[in-house]
């Protein structure tokens, strides 16, 4: 199975160090054969030759491919590391990378191929080649929902009127933290049935963000009291939550740091499957 593709320099992140999500992906499907007889899966990624390149100027981009476990056949990875990835390749610039991977055994029937590329300042031209000693099947994830609004936030500290003393302000650290409510906070209104939702939040590297959403009717939030639908837990520089389905109602989104006090910028971007949702921020 052979794919051709252009990687956009603007397409996903410049260094991929914290996310992947936007990166090419591919799934392979391994057949029961291929599980039962422990085949041997081939991925050769081929870098397009540059015509600067081809003149004697030094290649450009370096590609790595990784694999990763998955649980179905449209599933997109988004973080470069954790359990997930059960072969992780290094970076080159060499035209041709091959990598091989053995099957173990039932857990690797979906394996997601996922391209990195260090430093990406070029659109880059590539061929992805899988060959397997038995049959298999070569997809892509399914795509990502539409992002329906853009927030931007910050988390920092409140001056008061005497200039030695700071209050916490927005930057009211996690869930277990006393000043937690005083994080970022905005409402979601679902007025759709069977909506499903996703966010997705990026920061300095060196901030570690999560990401709550509850069931409520208050307007801020200010203990984890309420039902709980999404808590993605901290991440470095990025953190997504999985996809969930809701009913109608009232949510109240809130984007925090892993300490209280901790300062800076983010993005946050809804995800949902309609366009019936309304978001406003809680003041």
């Amino acid at each position: 199975k052979i794919s051709h593709a252009l990687w956009k320099v603007d397409d996903g992140p410049t260094d991929d160090l914290f996310y992947v999500s936007e990166n090419p992906q591919y799934i392979v499907t391994l057949s029961k054969d291929a599980i039962e007889k422990k085949a041997t899966l081939w991925v050769l990624l081929s870098r397009h030759v540059t015509k600067q390149e081809q003149k004697g100027s030094e290649a450009e981009g370096y590609l790595a491919a990784d694999v990763h476990r998955i649980q179905n056949s449209v599933q997109r990875v988004y973080y470069p590391d954790g359990e997930s990835c059960i072969l992780r390749g290094g970076y080159t610039n060499n035209q041709h990378n091959l990598i091989r991977y053995d099957i173990n055994g039932p857990e690797d029937r979906l394996l997601s191929i996922v391209l990195r590329q260090y430093n990406k300042s070029v659109d880059l031209g590539f061929t992805l080649s899988c060959y397997c000693t038995e049959e298999f099947h070569l997809g892509k994830p399914a795509k990502e929902m539409v992002v329906q609004r853009t927030l931007l936030g910050k988390w920092e500290l409140r001056c008061e009127s005497n200039k030695y003393k700071l209050k916490i302000g927005s930057a009211g650290g996690p869930p277990n933290s006393g000043s937690f409510g005083s994080n970022p906070q905005w409402k979601i209104n679902v007025l759709k049935e069977n909506t499903k939702l996703q966010f997705k939040c990026k920061a300095g590297k060196n901030l570690a963000i999560n990401i709550v959403l509850v069931k409520t009717t208050q307007k801020r939030i200010h203990q984890l009291y309420e039902q709980v639908i999404i808590d993605t837990g901290s991440r470095y520089g990025f953190s997504v939550s999985d996809v969930v389905s809701v009913p109608p109602g009232i949510y109240s989104l809130v984007a925090s740091t892993s300490k209280a006090g901790e300062v800076g910028s983010f993005v946050l971007q809804v995800l949902s499957s309609s366009e019936q949702i309304e978001v406003s921020e809680i003041i």
